[in-house]
């Protein structure tokens, strides 16, 4: 049986100019010191649930078995939305009930679901806008000496928690007309869709031509090299989405994009002339 390991993997909006990722640190060394404590990013756009979901999604699987994820991005920190701890196959979550686990923790297959109303559990003093450092710090720390603090945690059925959905590939076939979504623009200004490789592929083969916000995308590359230089193309990145790239440029930068834009693939009628 694999070791478990005592890792804490941070994901928060707080960026680094400030000390506040450095004492949500602090306060779980406090309570575990031989916590490592790995960085996923502190970047996050201010209050961007849904970026913060996805990034949380796409980094889990990396982690040694046995991590916990704390992840806090939490516009309405000190109001009353839940406070959660989410166990699944393979890890445990700690965050704001505001989705932020939502998309990992379904993936990973949730095995149980708690409430965080134990304040015993917080630490001492606790400051109602610094929730991280005061109440999820401690608790993510705690979960990692042991599953004995879940008997103080209060069970929740997984679907009464807040949830986040990624828009999935709408891909039909007979349709003259296919649309896509931006679903996250990471900071080299690629344009990453909710499309999968082998169904862009498919698109371009069977002469459907892709336009965004005016601009037009025709060929598939394997990778960012083989574009010609600044021009637009379709890979697939990193995340296993298609993505929209620029050889030496920032694709987003070019086609003024931002999340939620909508991509769409066209094929001209045929003439039965």
């Amino acid at each position: 049986m694999r070791k478990k390991a005592s890792i804490v993997a941070l994901l928060t909006d707080f960026g680094l100019d400030d000390n506040y990722v450095g004492v949500m640190k602090a306060a779980m060394v406090s309570v575990n010191p031989r916590i490592s404590c790995i960085d996923i990013t502190h970047t996050v756009g201010q209050g961007d649930i849904f970026k913060a979901a996805f990034i949380l999604q796409q980094s889990y699987r990396f982690f040694p078995p046995g991590t916990v994820f704390l992840a806090v991005v939490d516009p309405t920190v000190g109001s009353d939305r839940k406070r959660l701890l989410i166990e699944t196959a393979g890890y445990c979550f700690v965050g704001p009930d505001n989705g932020i686990l939502s998309c990992a923790a379904r993936e990973d297959r949730i095995r149980k679901v708690y409430s965080v109303e134990d304040e015993s559990l917080f630490c001492e003093d606790p400051c109602r806008t610094f929730e991280g450092r005061d109440l999820f710090a401690p608790l993510a720390a705690s979960r990692t000496l042991g599953k004995r603090i879940l008997k103080r945690l209060s069970p929740l059925r997984p679907e009464e928690i807040a949830s986040i959905s990624f828009p999935l590939p709408r891909i039909e076939a007979l349709s003259d007309s296919v649309e896509t979504e931006v679903i996250y623009i990471d900071r080299f200004g690629n344009v990453v869709l909710s499309l999968q490789k082998d169904d862009c592929v498919r698109l371009l083969q069977q002469g459907y031509k892709a336009e965004c916000n005016g601009k037009p995308i025709r060929h598939f590359f394997t990778h960012y090299a083989e574009g010609p230089d600044r021009a637009l193309f379709f890979t697939e990145g990193s995340f296993r989405y298609v993505e929209i790239s620029a050889q030496n440029k920032s694709a987003a930068e070019k086609l003024k994009a931002r999340v939620g834009d909508r991509i769409t693939f066209s094929r001209l009628a045929k003439d039965h002339g």
